[in-house]
Protein backbone atom coordinates (compact mmCIF):
# COMPACT_ATOMS: atom_id res chain seq x y z
CA UNK A 1 0.00 0.00 0.00
CA UNK A 2 1.20 3.41 -1.22
CA UNK A 3 2.12 5.93 1.99
CA UNK A 4 0.56 8.87 -0.73
CA UNK A 5 -0.58 9.70 -3.51
CA UNK A 6 -4.21 8.80 -5.54
CA UNK A 7 -4.49 5.71 -4.70
CA UNK A 8 -3.54 6.25 -1.08
CA UNK A 9 -6.59 8.40 -0.63
CA UNK A 10 -8.91 5.89 -2.11
CA UNK A 11 -7.85 3.40 -0.26
CA UNK A 12 -8.21 5.08 2.80
CA UNK A 13 -11.63 6.62 1.95
CA UNK A 14 -12.46 3.14 1.19
CA UNK A 15 -11.81 1.84 4.78
CA UNK A 16 -14.03 4.77 6.17
CA UNK A 17 -16.84 3.75 4.14
CA UNK A 18 -16.57 -0.03 5.34
CA UNK A 19 -15.99 1.08 8.89
CA UNK A 20 -19.19 3.44 8.32
CA UNK A 21 -21.41 0.03 6.88
CA UNK A 22 -20.43 -1.44 9.42
CA UNK A 23 -21.41 0.68 12.34
CA UNK A 24 -24.81 0.80 10.49
CA UNK A 25 -25.21 -3.04 10.18
CA UNK A 26 -24.44 -3.62 14.13
CA UNK A 27 -26.76 -1.41 15.14
CA UNK A 28 -29.59 -3.77 16.53
CA UNK A 29 -32.05 -0.56 17.53
CA UNK A 30 -32.45 0.79 13.75
CA UNK A 31 -34.96 -0.89 11.39
CA UNK A 32 -33.97 -2.65 8.30
CA UNK A 33 -35.52 1.25 6.31
CA UNK A 34 -33.29 3.14 8.08
CA UNK A 35 -30.15 1.39 7.86
CA UNK A 36 -31.07 1.32 3.78
CA UNK A 37 -31.47 4.75 4.46
CA UNK A 38 -27.55 5.70 6.48
CA UNK A 39 -25.93 3.17 4.03
CA UNK A 40 -26.81 5.13 0.61
CA UNK A 41 -25.60 8.73 2.41
CA UNK A 42 -22.48 6.60 3.09
CA UNK A 43 -21.50 5.86 -0.81
CA UNK A 44 -23.03 8.68 -1.75
CA UNK A 45 -20.31 10.77 0.61
CA UNK A 46 -17.74 8.49 -0.47
CA UNK A 47 -18.81 8.60 -4.68
CA UNK A 48 -18.60 12.66 -3.84
CA UNK A 49 -15.26 12.52 -2.18
CA UNK A 50 -14.02 10.05 -5.40
CA UNK A 51 -14.98 12.55 -7.79
CA UNK A 52 -13.86 15.66 -5.71
CA UNK A 53 -9.97 13.47 -5.39
CA UNK A 54 -10.04 12.76 -9.11
CA UNK A 55 -11.09 16.55 -10.00
CA UNK A 56 -7.82 17.40 -7.98
CA UNK A 57 -5.30 15.26 -9.49
CA UNK A 58 -7.18 15.39 -13.58
CA UNK A 59 -4.78 18.70 -13.64
CA UNK A 60 -1.31 16.91 -13.32
CA UNK A 61 -2.40 14.13 -15.63
CA UNK A 62 -3.80 16.40 -18.24
CA UNK A 63 -0.37 19.09 -17.72
CA UNK A 64 1.97 16.05 -18.01
CA UNK A 65 0.05 15.15 -21.04
CA UNK A 66 0.17 18.60 -22.43
CA UNK A 67 4.18 18.29 -21.78
CA UNK A 68 4.96 15.08 -22.78
CA UNK A 69 7.16 15.21 -26.16
CA UNK A 70 7.09 19.21 -25.93
CA UNK A 71 9.74 19.94 -23.34
CA UNK A 72 13.15 20.53 -25.51
CA UNK A 73 15.98 18.10 -23.75
CA UNK A 74 19.02 19.56 -22.42
CA UNK A 75 21.39 17.24 -23.55
CA UNK A 76 20.26 16.88 -27.53
CA UNK A 77 23.44 17.25 -29.94
CA UNK A 78 22.63 20.74 -30.81
CA UNK A 79 22.50 22.02 -27.50
CA UNK A 80 26.28 22.17 -26.55
CA UNK A 81 26.11 25.80 -24.73
CA UNK A 82 23.15 27.36 -23.94
CA UNK A 83 22.88 30.73 -22.25
CA UNK A 84 23.48 31.42 -17.81
CA UNK A 85 23.95 34.39 -16.13
CA UNK A 86 26.78 35.54 -14.86
CA UNK A 87 28.80 36.50 -11.74
CA UNK A 88 28.14 37.49 -8.52
CA UNK A 89 25.72 35.37 -7.69
CA UNK A 90 26.33 32.87 -9.63
CA UNK A 91 29.81 32.89 -8.60
CA UNK A 92 28.86 33.67 -4.48
CA UNK A 93 26.72 30.02 -4.90
CA UNK A 94 29.36 28.45 -6.35
CA UNK A 95 31.55 29.48 -3.60
CA UNK A 96 29.05 28.05 -1.13
CA UNK A 97 28.18 25.04 -2.74
CA UNK A 98 31.34 23.90 -3.06
CA UNK A 99 32.82 24.86 0.17
CA UNK A 100 34.97 22.07 2.27
CA UNK A 101 33.85 20.79 5.78
CA UNK A 102 30.63 19.54 7.07
CA UNK A 103 29.25 22.77 8.99
CA UNK A 104 27.01 25.43 6.97
CA UNK A 105 29.61 27.52 5.00
CA UNK A 106 31.02 31.07 6.84
CA UNK A 107 28.80 33.63 5.21
CA UNK A 108 29.72 37.46 4.77
CA UNK A 109 26.96 39.88 6.65
CA UNK A 110 25.23 42.38 4.36
CA UNK A 111 27.22 45.64 4.60
CA UNK A 112 25.24 48.61 6.39
CA UNK A 113 25.65 50.95 4.51
CA UNK A 114 23.18 49.65 1.28
CA UNK A 115 24.27 51.70 -1.43
CA UNK A 116 26.99 49.32 -2.12
CA UNK A 117 27.17 46.02 -3.99
CA UNK A 118 27.07 43.37 -1.58
CA UNK A 119 25.43 40.09 -1.85
CA UNK A 120 24.28 37.03 1.07
CA UNK A 121 23.10 34.29 1.42
CA UNK A 122 21.09 33.09 3.90
CA UNK A 123 21.36 29.69 4.86
CA UNK A 124 18.38 27.64 6.95
CA UNK A 125 20.05 25.59 9.45
CA UNK A 126 18.24 22.57 7.87
CA UNK A 127 19.48 23.07 4.64
CA UNK A 128 22.67 23.08 5.33
CA UNK A 129 23.60 19.82 4.69
CA UNK A 130 22.37 20.56 1.10
CA UNK A 131 23.92 22.68 -0.63
CA UNK A 132 26.91 20.50 -2.29
CA UNK A 133 27.65 19.72 -5.86
CA UNK A 134 24.70 18.58 -6.70
CA UNK A 135 22.51 21.46 -5.55
CA UNK A 136 24.95 24.00 -7.63
CA UNK A 137 24.38 21.75 -10.45
CA UNK A 138 20.73 22.20 -10.57
CA UNK A 139 21.08 25.91 -9.83
CA UNK A 140 22.78 26.19 -13.33
CA UNK A 141 20.59 23.60 -15.63
CA UNK A 142 17.89 25.41 -13.98
CA UNK A 143 18.97 28.41 -15.32
CA UNK A 144 19.91 26.80 -18.56
CA UNK A 145 16.40 25.30 -19.11
CA UNK A 146 15.03 28.77 -18.69
CA UNK A 147 16.91 30.21 -22.01
CA UNK A 148 16.00 26.50 -23.55
CA UNK A 149 12.36 26.11 -22.38
CA UNK A 150 11.05 29.46 -22.51
CA UNK A 151 11.76 32.70 -24.75
CA UNK A 152 14.62 34.09 -22.74
CA UNK A 153 12.81 37.24 -21.87
CA UNK A 154 9.98 37.07 -19.51
CA UNK A 155 11.88 35.75 -15.87
CA UNK A 156 7.80 34.98 -14.55
CA UNK A 157 7.21 32.67 -17.59
CA UNK A 158 7.04 28.98 -15.88
CA UNK A 159 9.37 26.47 -17.45
CA UNK A 160 9.81 22.56 -16.54
CA UNK A 161 11.82 21.45 -14.13
CA UNK A 162 12.74 17.57 -13.93
CA UNK A 163 14.39 15.57 -11.71
CA UNK A 164 15.89 13.25 -14.74
CA UNK A 165 17.20 16.57 -16.29
CA UNK A 166 20.36 16.40 -13.77
CA UNK A 167 20.72 12.49 -14.04
CA UNK A 168 20.78 13.24 -17.81
CA UNK A 169 23.74 16.17 -17.57
CA UNK A 170 25.50 13.89 -15.10
CA UNK A 171 24.89 10.75 -17.50
CA UNK A 172 23.57 8.55 -14.44
CA UNK A 173 22.60 5.14 -15.31
CA UNK A 174 19.08 4.41 -15.68
CA UNK A 175 19.28 1.71 -13.48
CA UNK A 176 21.14 3.73 -10.68
CA UNK A 177 18.30 6.75 -10.60
CA UNK A 178 16.04 5.01 -7.33
CA UNK A 179 13.40 6.56 -5.48
CA UNK A 180 16.33 7.90 -2.94
CA UNK A 181 18.52 9.70 -5.11
CA UNK A 182 15.46 11.14 -6.96
CA UNK A 183 14.30 12.21 -3.69
CA UNK A 184 17.88 13.94 -2.78
CA UNK A 185 17.60 15.49 -6.02
CA UNK A 186 13.76 16.96 -5.39
CA UNK A 187 14.67 17.88 -2.19
CA UNK A 188 17.62 20.36 -3.27
CA UNK A 189 14.97 21.43 -6.23
CA UNK A 190 12.78 22.19 -3.15
CA UNK A 191 15.61 23.92 -1.42
CA UNK A 192 16.04 26.40 -4.12
CA UNK A 193 12.41 27.33 -4.53
CA UNK A 194 12.52 27.88 -0.55
CA UNK A 195 12.86 31.74 0.58
CA UNK A 196 13.14 30.03 4.00
CA UNK A 197 15.68 27.90 3.52
CA UNK A 198 18.14 29.66 1.10
CA UNK A 199 17.50 33.42 0.61
CA UNK A 200 19.66 35.90 -1.78
CA UNK A 201 19.98 39.16 -0.57
CA UNK A 202 21.72 41.71 -3.33
CA UNK A 203 22.82 44.86 -3.94
CA UNK A 204 24.48 45.57 -7.70
CA UNK A 205 25.03 48.08 -9.97
CA UNK A 206 23.97 48.10 -13.54
CA UNK A 207 24.34 50.04 -16.49
CA UNK A 208 20.87 50.69 -17.60
CA UNK A 209 19.29 53.12 -20.30
CA UNK A 210 17.95 56.52 -18.29
CA UNK A 211 14.02 56.94 -19.71
CA UNK A 212 14.03 60.40 -20.33
CA UNK A 213 18.12 60.64 -22.29
CA UNK A 214 18.06 57.19 -23.37
CA UNK A 215 21.89 57.43 -22.14
CA UNK A 216 23.50 54.34 -19.91
CA UNK A 217 24.00 55.07 -16.14
CA UNK A 218 24.59 53.16 -12.97
CA UNK A 219 21.73 52.45 -11.28
CA UNK A 220 21.52 50.60 -8.01
CA UNK A 221 19.51 47.50 -7.66
CA UNK A 222 18.10 45.63 -5.02
CA UNK A 223 16.67 42.11 -4.67
CA UNK A 224 15.70 39.60 -2.61
CA UNK A 225 14.05 36.21 -1.94
CA UNK A 226 14.47 32.57 -2.90
CA UNK A 227 16.53 31.05 -6.58
CA UNK A 228 13.23 29.96 -8.23
CA UNK A 229 9.78 29.84 -7.73
CA UNK A 230 8.14 26.84 -7.70
CA UNK A 231 4.28 26.76 -9.27
CA UNK A 232 3.25 23.37 -9.34
CA UNK A 233 4.50 19.67 -9.19
CA UNK A 234 4.79 17.80 -12.77
CA UNK A 235 2.91 14.58 -12.54
CA UNK A 236 3.90 11.11 -13.86
CA UNK A 237 1.25 8.39 -14.68
CA UNK A 238 3.05 5.20 -14.05
CA UNK A 239 1.81 1.92 -16.51
CA UNK A 240 1.83 -0.32 -13.64
CA UNK A 241 -0.69 1.51 -11.30
CA UNK A 242 -3.71 4.33 -11.66
CA UNK A 243 -1.53 6.68 -9.32
CA UNK A 244 1.00 9.24 -9.94
CA UNK A 245 4.52 9.27 -8.11
CA UNK A 246 4.47 11.90 -5.01
CA UNK A 247 7.32 11.34 -3.42
CA UNK A 248 10.02 12.37 -5.01
CA UNK A 249 7.89 13.81 -7.99
CA UNK A 250 8.66 13.74 -11.79
CA UNK A 251 9.40 17.49 -11.82
CA UNK A 252 8.17 21.01 -11.18
CA UNK A 253 6.78 23.68 -12.97
CA UNK A 254 8.97 26.68 -11.72
CA UNK A 255 9.84 30.31 -12.64
CA UNK A 256 13.51 32.29 -12.06
CA UNK A 257 12.78 34.91 -9.01
CA UNK A 258 12.42 38.52 -9.27
CA UNK A 259 16.15 38.68 -8.64
CA UNK A 260 17.04 37.71 -12.71
CA UNK A 261 14.33 40.55 -13.91
CA UNK A 262 16.66 43.66 -14.03
CA UNK A 263 19.43 40.90 -15.27
CA UNK A 264 17.41 40.08 -18.22
CA UNK A 265 15.87 43.81 -18.60
CA UNK A 266 19.86 44.69 -19.01
CA UNK A 267 20.84 41.97 -20.94
CA UNK A 268 23.41 41.45 -18.64
CA UNK A 269 22.64 37.88 -18.31
CA UNK A 270 23.84 36.89 -21.19
CA UNK A 271 26.62 33.44 -20.49
CA UNK A 272 27.10 30.10 -21.78
CA UNK A 273 26.83 26.96 -19.85
CA UNK A 274 29.64 24.54 -21.00
CA UNK A 275 27.91 20.97 -20.83
CA UNK A 276 31.32 19.66 -20.66
CA UNK A 277 32.03 21.45 -17.45
CA UNK A 278 28.97 19.06 -15.98
CA UNK A 279 30.53 16.26 -17.22
CA UNK A 280 33.54 16.32 -15.33
CA UNK A 281 33.98 13.32 -12.50
CA UNK A 282 34.00 15.23 -9.33
CA UNK A 283 36.39 12.13 -7.82
CA UNK A 284 38.99 12.16 -10.29
CA UNK A 285 38.58 15.51 -12.37
CA UNK A 286 37.77 17.98 -9.31
CA UNK A 287 40.37 20.33 -10.56
CA UNK A 288 38.97 20.85 -13.88
CA UNK A 289 35.15 20.97 -12.92
CA UNK A 290 35.83 23.98 -9.90
CA UNK A 291 38.81 25.84 -11.90
CA UNK A 292 36.56 25.72 -15.44
CA UNK A 293 33.62 27.17 -13.67
CA UNK A 294 35.54 30.05 -11.91
CA UNK A 295 37.86 30.84 -15.40
CA UNK A 296 34.10 30.40 -17.50
CA UNK A 297 32.80 33.31 -15.06
CA UNK A 298 35.64 35.11 -15.05
CA UNK A 299 35.61 35.21 -18.70
CA UNK A 300 32.23 35.83 -18.82
CA UNK A 301 32.61 39.09 -16.77
CA UNK A 302 35.21 40.13 -18.90
CA UNK A 303 33.28 40.30 -21.86
CA UNK A 304 31.89 43.43 -22.05
CA UNK A 305 35.29 44.43 -21.86
CA UNK A 306 36.82 42.75 -24.18
CA UNK A 307 38.08 43.85 -27.77
CA UNK A 308 38.81 41.74 -31.02
CA UNK A 309 41.80 42.83 -33.04
CA UNK A 310 40.98 43.16 -37.03
CA UNK A 311 43.28 42.80 -39.58
CA UNK A 312 43.82 45.12 -42.06
CA UNK A 313 42.60 42.60 -44.59
CA UNK A 314 38.96 42.36 -45.48
CA UNK A 315 38.59 38.63 -46.24
CA UNK A 316 40.85 38.12 -42.99
CA UNK A 317 39.23 36.42 -40.18
CA UNK A 318 39.11 38.45 -36.74
CA UNK A 319 41.87 37.96 -33.99
CA UNK A 320 41.58 36.12 -31.22
CA UNK A 321 39.68 37.63 -28.46
CA UNK A 322 42.17 39.21 -25.73
CA UNK A 323 41.32 39.28 -22.03
CA UNK A 324 42.35 43.02 -20.35
CA UNK A 325 42.78 41.45 -17.16
CA UNK A 326 45.11 38.78 -16.04
CA UNK A 327 44.23 36.31 -13.03
CA UNK A 328 47.08 35.09 -10.64
CA UNK A 329 47.38 31.34 -9.78
CA UNK A 330 46.67 32.12 -5.97
CA UNK A 331 43.60 34.07 -6.96
CA UNK A 332 42.25 31.41 -8.96
CA UNK A 333 43.23 28.35 -6.85
CA UNK A 334 41.45 30.37 -3.90
CA UNK A 335 38.35 31.02 -5.54
CA UNK A 336 37.43 27.80 -7.37
CA UNK A 337 37.70 26.47 -4.18
CA UNK A 338 40.48 23.51 -5.24
CA UNK A 339 41.74 21.37 -2.80
CA UNK A 340 45.42 22.91 -2.92
CA UNK A 341 46.57 23.67 -0.28
CA UNK A 342 46.68 20.67 2.13
CA UNK A 343 48.75 19.32 -0.74
CA UNK A 344 51.39 22.51 -1.26
CA UNK A 345 52.47 21.51 2.64
CA UNK A 346 53.19 17.91 1.83
CA UNK A 347 53.67 17.80 -2.29
CA UNK A 348 54.12 21.07 -3.65
CA UNK A 349 54.97 19.64 -6.72
CA UNK A 350 52.24 17.68 -7.23
CA UNK A 351 49.90 21.37 -7.68
CA UNK A 352 52.33 22.35 -10.00
CA UNK A 353 51.83 19.40 -12.02
CA UNK A 354 47.62 19.25 -11.28
CA UNK A 355 47.88 22.95 -12.14
CA UNK A 356 49.24 22.18 -15.35
CA UNK A 357 47.26 19.24 -16.19
CA UNK A 358 44.15 21.23 -15.30
CA UNK A 359 44.82 24.18 -18.05
CA UNK A 360 45.61 21.43 -20.28
CA UNK A 361 42.30 19.64 -20.51
CA UNK A 362 40.52 22.57 -20.48
CA UNK A 363 42.19 23.91 -23.95
CA UNK A 364 41.89 20.76 -24.81
CA UNK A 365 38.45 20.27 -24.25
CA UNK A 366 37.70 23.31 -25.66
CA UNK A 367 36.65 25.78 -22.91
CA UNK A 368 39.74 27.09 -23.20
CA UNK A 369 41.28 28.79 -26.64
CA UNK A 370 45.12 29.48 -24.83
CA UNK A 371 46.19 30.27 -21.60
CA UNK A 372 49.69 31.90 -21.15
CA UNK A 373 52.10 33.12 -18.43
CA UNK A 374 53.10 36.62 -18.03
CA UNK A 375 55.39 36.23 -15.81
CA UNK A 376 57.32 33.07 -17.25
CA UNK A 377 57.25 29.67 -18.08
CA UNK A 378 53.31 27.66 -17.61
CA UNK A 379 55.09 25.22 -15.32
CA UNK A 380 57.35 27.42 -13.99
CA UNK A 381 60.50 25.32 -14.97
CA UNK A 382 62.63 28.36 -15.27
CA UNK A 383 62.49 28.77 -11.86
CA UNK A 384 64.51 27.33 -8.98
CA UNK A 385 63.26 24.01 -7.23
CA UNK A 386 63.27 26.20 -3.93
CA UNK A 387 59.81 27.61 -3.54
CA UNK A 388 59.39 27.67 -6.75
CA UNK A 389 55.08 27.04 -5.76
CA UNK A 390 55.16 30.11 -4.00
CA UNK A 391 56.81 32.35 -6.66
CA UNK A 392 54.27 30.66 -9.38
CA UNK A 393 51.49 31.64 -7.12
CA UNK A 394 52.18 35.38 -7.53
CA UNK A 395 52.43 35.09 -11.58
CA UNK A 396 50.03 35.92 -14.04
CA UNK A 397 47.80 33.89 -15.99
CA UNK A 398 46.05 34.98 -19.30
CA UNK A 399 43.26 32.78 -20.60
CA UNK A 400 41.64 32.82 -24.07
CA UNK A 401 38.08 32.07 -24.37
CA UNK A 402 36.92 28.90 -26.61
CA UNK A 403 34.62 28.93 -29.39
CA UNK A 404 31.14 28.76 -27.10
CA UNK A 405 32.35 31.76 -25.19
CA UNK A 406 33.63 33.88 -27.79
CA UNK A 407 30.64 34.59 -28.93
CA UNK A 408 29.38 38.49 -29.25
CA UNK A 409 28.22 39.60 -25.77
CA UNK A 410 25.60 41.59 -26.68
CA UNK A 411 22.67 39.29 -29.27
CA UNK A 412 20.05 41.06 -30.87
CA UNK A 413 16.68 41.26 -29.67
CA UNK A 414 14.81 38.31 -30.55
CA UNK A 415 18.34 36.05 -30.14
CA UNK A 416 18.21 35.44 -26.53
CA UNK A 417 17.49 31.24 -26.60
CA UNK A 418 19.61 30.93 -29.61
Amino acid sequence: MRESGELAERERMLRERDRALLTIQSNPTTTYGERSTAARHVYDRYFAAVVELTNDYRPGYQELRRAVGTIPPLIAPRVRSRPMLQPPLMTRLFQTCHATGDDPPALPEMPQDENRPSLRLTVGPTAAGLLDDRAWDIAAIAVCAFFVRTSGSDPAARFPLLVDDYFDWRGVDPRKRTADTRREIDARIRLLCSADDLRIDMTTELWLPDQDTGRRRKTLIQTGGSFLVRHSGLYRPTPWRSEVEDEPLYGHYIALADWARPFLEARAMIGVFPKRLAEYDLRRQQWERRIGWYLTFQMQNQRAKMSSGESDKKDATPARVVLPHSLKMRTILQNSRAPWEEMARTNPGKVIRQWVDTLETLRRDGLLASYACLDGAVDGSDLPLRNRLNTMLEHRYVVAPGADLARPARPKPGKLSA
